[in-house]
């Protein structure tokens, strides 16, 4: 079982986790109207499944914990959890506004998107997207160095 769930626990991150690294090169795609709307659909879509799978990623973890190859007590799952937590605020509430306005314009008719307007919200949406995946890059960090980390497997 607990094989299987680190399979399951891996693959998941590679999906999630390279959705959301795509995440701006995707955004840099658009030249016009037509491809504005067109990355609007294709985003959305991976947007959803990176959300999944952070939920997926957090309850298998939390599952294989309690199977016994780790536990709370080691600094490295505490470490996970909060930059977890960070990153989901991050991504939720912290980049909330200008992500629903990015990808609000993006769904419109393509015959009302504005290619300027696009651009502007997209470079506004940037800094943000960049922190989240900034925790998440330390969250793939944690986990593959973790047994080198002597102050993280106490």
């Amino acid at each position: 079982m607990y094989k299987f769930l680190l399979l399951f626990h891996v693959a998941t991150a590679i999906i999630g986790f390279g959705q959301t690294f795509l995440f701006p090169i995707i955004l840099q795609l658009p030249k016009n109207n037509s491809q504005v709307y067109f990355t609007g659909h294709i985003l959305s879509s991976m947007g959803k499944i990176a959300k999944y799978s952070d939920y997926i990623l957090f309850f298998t973890g939390i599952i294989m914990v309690y199977l016994g190859k780790a536990n709370f007590h080691q600094g490295f799952i505490n470490l996970s959890i909060l930059l977890f937590i960070l990153m989901r605020i991050s991504s939720g509430i912290f980049s909330k506004k200008t992500a629903s306005a990015l990808f609000g314009m993006m769904n419109k008719n393509e015959l009302e998107i504005s290619i300027e307007e696009f651009f502007k919200k997209r470079d506004a949406f940037m800094p943000k997207l960049y922190i989240t995946q900034a925790i998440n890059f330390l969250i793939i960090i944690v986990m593959v160095i973790k047994p080198s980390i002597p102050y993280l497997s106490f």
